[in-house]
């Protein structure tokens, strides 16, 4: 049950640094992703070499 004095249009002016904040991370994990795979496979980047050698 919602409260009986639900202003939609306030509700929405006011979470929408909120919801721009979550679309600019889901932005930028993106192109991390985007970067992560075109270092593997473009470059030819193995991820092996980075694990630096147990002693």
């Amino acid at each position: 049950m919602s409260a009986p004095d639900v202003n939609l249009e306030k509700q929405k002016h006011r979470h929408r640094r909120m919801v721009l904040g979550i679309w600019i991370g889901v932005a930028i994990a993106g192109l991390v992703g985007i970067a992560a795979v075109i270092a593997i496979f473009g470059f030819g980047a193995d991820l092996q070499d980075a694990i630096p050698p147990e002693s």
